[in-house]
């Protein structure tokens, strides 16, 4: 695996190109690593899988991009918001100032209490 691992970093550096029988466990190493886009991007196969890790990525800029929107008045940051394997549902850790938090917890809650109503 150790080897696996460095042939991977060179292949994403572009200084390793990957036999045929090499990429699809290669492929596997950059799923584990949270690495599978870049190394999509780097080698010229699995075309299907770029394509669907392309628009996986998309989307999930656009939710980023959408809570963002949400929280533009408040302090936060993201982290470790981005879905590690496929088994594993999303989630959006953040971290927010205790009084901004409680604020929008009131607000959240109000808005769900006026919807319910």
């Amino acid at each position: 695996m150790f080897g696996e691992t460095l042939k991977l970093l060179k292949a994403l550096e572009g200084l390793y190109k990957p036999k045929d029988e090499e990429v699809l466990r290669l492929a596997e190493v950059a799923k584990l690593n949270k690495l599978y886009l870049a190394f999509l991007r780097r080698v010229d196969v699995l075309h299907r899988d770029l394509l669907l890790e392309e628009a996986r990525y998309k989307r999930y800029l656009g939710n980023a991009i959408e809570v963002a929107r949400a929280f533009k008045n408040l302090n936060y940051a993201f982290y470790k918001f981005r879905k590690p394997v496929d088994r594993v549902s999303v989630d959006l850790d953040m971290e927010m100032h205790g009084l901004e938090a409680q604020a929008l917890y009131s607000s959240a809650f109000n808005s769900i209490f006026a919807a319910c109503a």
